[in-house]
């Protein structure tokens, strides 16, 4: 009963009372059961942590299997307050049944949040939406360093039609972000993406590492397990990318873009595409390709400046 003291043995009924009662610092378990709960920003009020060191934490208790299904053309967490949030969500089973918009939604510039071993999926659209903002009149001169972090995730099976391609495990449009030790597939687009549809300059200094990509491409059409796009100074290391219809891609805009030590293999069309869109000195080092159904590494289409280095294809 949301009218409880929040006790283990006189707990909350809602994740959104919960969260309204937090301190800097607090964790906020919750226990086995499915949660039909979207918290959207605009009407929860979300607390800030005060730093890594002193969080908000909103974690399934150990042990248990919290599955949320957001509500319909939302997320579980939509959060667009613009403040530095210094907020930890972890251990959650996020199912969209094809009805949720995004499994979590993160703009405006709100900044320093952290999901971690939670599954994703059945999204209508995008599993992870990272967003520069909602509605500004001039998102290039918006702020988008955002140092968010995705850790140990699994996403899968997101997007739904009438416009699947457009549907992805991960869609980031902002600076500074982790994707670490994922497992990104069966999506209908790409596995993951740092990208934004049609500004340069953004979306830079993002890393993906230690991540799995595989069965994406679902919808068919052109699309890639990572796309590292848009900005600068992109890394995507320590990666594998199998059954994609491309395997890593460094497209659109995009300056020194770093791709090594991966592997990519069996992927339908490409194991490694750099070009198409503009790229301007990529670097393609000390990767693993193999036995792709078209090219092992491709480099082209308004490709510039690019070095492919002590690869094995």
């Amino acid at each position: 009963n949301d009218n409880n003291p929040g006790t283990a043995s006189s707990p909350f009924q809602t994740i959104s009372k919960g969260i309204v009662t937090l301190s800097p610092g607090d964790t906020l378990y919750v226990h086995a059961g499915t949660y039909a709960e979207s918290i959207l920003s605009w009407k929860t009020k979300i607390p800030n942590g005060k730093s890594w060191e002193q969080p908000i934490r909103i974690a399934a208790y150990p042990g248990d299997t919290v599955i949320i299904t957001p509500r319909a053309k939302q997320a579980f967490f939509w959060i667009q307050d613009g403040e530095a949030k210094y907020l930890i969500i972890e251990g959650f089973i996020v199912d969209g049944r094809q009805e949720a918009q995004h499994g979590f939604k993160f703009s405006n510039h709100s900044t320093h949040i952290r999901v971690k071993q939670c599954e994703i999926k059945n999204t209508f659209d995008n599993g992870i939406l990272v967003s520069i903002c909602s509605g500004c009149a001039d998102p290039a001169h918006y702020p988008n360093d955002t140092y968010h972090e995705f850790l140990t995730l699994d996403i899968h099976d997101n997007g739904a039609p009438p416009s699947p391609q457009n549907a992805h495990g991960f869609y980031i449009e902002t600076s500074h972000n982790l994707v670490e030790h994922g497992k990104f597939h069966h999506n209908a687009g790409n596995g993951g993406k740092f990208f934004h549809g049609n500004l340069r300059g953004v979306a830079n200094h993002n890393i993906a590492r230690h991540n799995e990509f595989y069965h994406n491409s679902q919808s068919g059409k052109w699309s890639c397990g990572l796309i590292l796009s848009s900005g600068e100074g992109n890394m995507a290391y320590n990666n594998i990318a199998y059954e994609n219809f491309a395997g890593f891609c460094i497209l659109h805009r995009v300056t020194n873009a770093r791709l090594f030590n991966n592997i990519a293999y069996e992927n339908e069309h490409y194991g490694i595409y750099v070009g198409f869109g503009s790229t301007d000195h990529s670097y393609v080092e000390n990767n693993t390709v193999y036995n792709n159904r078209g090219y092992g590494i491709f480099i082209g289409d308004e490709a510039q400046y690019t070095t492919a280095r002590n690869n094995i294809a």
